[in-house]
C-alpha cells in the first residue's frame, strides 16, 4: 500500500514539472483524463479552430478550450436552492414537475391547445437539465437530437413534407412545447 502511495505521488509530481508548456498540459491532461482535444487543432468553445501555435502564447488558452461554458439556471445560478428543493428534507422538490417549472416558466397547459407529449406528461427534464448545460435554453442534447430519441427521423424523411429539410433544427417549423396549430406548427 506504501508503495502504491509513492508512486502515485511520484507520477502527480512528474505530470506537474512535466506540464509546464501548454502542450505539456494537453499531454498531462490527456494521460489522466479521457476526452481532452489534441494541441494541434482544438476548437474554442466558440466554434473558431485555435492552432497549436497560438496555444504557446498563454496557459489561459488551453484552460478556456477545455473548460466548457455552462448556461446556468437562473435559481441554481444564484444558489437559491430552496426555490426548488426543500432544503431541510434532502434536498427533495418541493413539487412535482411540472408545476414546478411553472412557478417561474410559462404554463403551456394553459397556453397551448396541442401539447408535446413530454410537455403535457410533465417531463420537463427529458428535454431540459435542471441545473446547468452547455447548450442554450438547459438542453441535455443538441434539438435534432433530442427530437430523434422518440421521432424517427427516417420515417419523417421519407414523407413528402419533411423531405427537403436537409440540417435544420426541428423547433424551426415546430413550437416543442405546445402549439394552437396541429402538428404543433408555429
Amino acid at each position: 500500500m506504501k508503495i502504491k502511495c509513492i508512486y502515485s505521488f511520484l507520477i502527480v509530481f512528474i505530470l506537474a514539472i512535466y506540464s509546464c508548456s501548454s502542450s505539456s498540459t494537453n499531454n498531462a491532461l490527456t494521460f489522466l483524463f479521457d476526452g481532452v482535444p489534441s494541441t494541434d487543432t482544438l476548437k474554442s468553445v466558440n466554434g473558431q479552430v485555435v492552432k497549436s501555435d497560438s496555444l504557446s502564447n498563454s496557459k489561459q488558452n488551453i484552460n478556456r478550450l477545455i473548460v466548457p461554458i455552462f448556461v446556468l439556471h437562473e435559481p441554481y445560478k444564484e444558489k437559491m436552492c430552496e426555490s426548488c428543493h426543500d432544503i431541510n428534507v434532502s434536498f427533495k422538490k418541493i413539487k412535482d414537475l411540472p408545476e414546478l417549472c411553472y412557478q417561474c416558466h410559462e404554463d403551456f397547459k394553459s397556453t397551448y391547445k396541442n401539447l408535446h407529449y413530454p410537455v403535457e406528461a410533465g417531463e420537463c427534464n427529458s428535454c431540459h437539465h435542471p441545473h446547468q448545460a452547455t447548450l442554450a435554453k438547459l438542453l441535455l442534447k443538441p434539438v435534432r437530437e433530442l427530437c430523434v430519441e422518440c421521432h424517427d427521423l427516417d420515417e419523417l424523411i421519407t414523407g413528402g413534407v419533411h423531405s427537403g429539410i436537409g440540417e435544420m433544427d426541428c423547433t424551426e417549423c415546430h413550437n416543442p412545447h405546445g402549439s394552437n396549430e396541429s402538428s404543433l406548427l408555429r
